[in-house]
């Protein structure tokens, strides 16, 4: 049973087992060290009785406290963790459960059907980012996706006629924009692809229309 929990009340534990609780977590825990008078009990300091520098215990007349080999679990993060594992490895450990536990049968078939369930979703936003144009109803307007962003070369093309635009489709241009124009039979038209390697220099090429489709840089 996966569960999320946080550590409850006081909780005493030696360095090995914070070692152990930690590689069994794959995080750090934090802790507050103890300290001890010099019967071996647990003292605090919230009060003035106890001093940690043997001559001040002295000379004022107080208890000296020295530090224990035992820390106190001081951490309200939240810990996700197989319970029963949890509860078999520390069960002197005070937790509280976070949210309600999910059950995990033996053999993790629940687990690796949320992985299937996110690598289909994966799958399917991939397609929408190559593919898919989204249409926004509130204000009546396409909005391209995500793929709009991969592309990192321009271009725009002048009074260029629909045979010649296909070519450079082929080529691997894609359209951004189609810009009607008064004074001319054919649009004109931004362009954009995605390339590895970019020129240090900034190159915008232009392909000239008007039946003379023939690329210039």
């Amino acid at each position: 049973m996966i569960a999320r929990i946080v550590f409850d009340g006081r909780n005493k534990i030696s360095p090995e087992e914070r070692k152990r609780l930690e590689d069994f977590l794959g995080e750090e825990v934090k802790v507050e060290q103890l300290r001890i008078n010099e019967d071996g009990d647990e003292v605090t300091f919230y009060s003035f009785q106890y001093v940690t520098d043997p001559k001040m215990a002295e000379e004022e007349d107080k208890e000296l406290a020295v530090l224990s080999e035992n820390v106190e679990i001081r951490d309200s993060n939240n810990f996700l963790v197989n319970l029963d594992r949890f509860m078999s490895e520390f069960p002197h450990l005070e937790i509280k459960i976070k949210g309600a536990p999910k059950s995990v049968d033996t053999n993790y078939n629940d687990v690796l059907s949320m992985m299937n369930e996110v690598s289909r979703k994966i799958d399917e936003a991939n397609q929408r980012f190559s593919k898919a144009v989204e249409f926004n109803s509130k204000c009546d307007v396409h909005v391209p996706n995500l793929g709009l962003m991969s592309i990192n070369k321009l271009a725009y093309a002048t009074d260029y006629c629909t045979e010649e635009l296909q070519r450079l489709l082929h080529q691997g241009w894609r359209i951004i924009s189609v810009c009607p124009q008064p004074d001319q039979r054919r649009p004109d038209y931004i362009l954009g692809m995605s390339v590895t390697e970019v020129d240090r220099d900034v190159q915008v090429e232009s392909f000239m229309g008007n039946g003379r489709e023939k690329a210039t840089v």
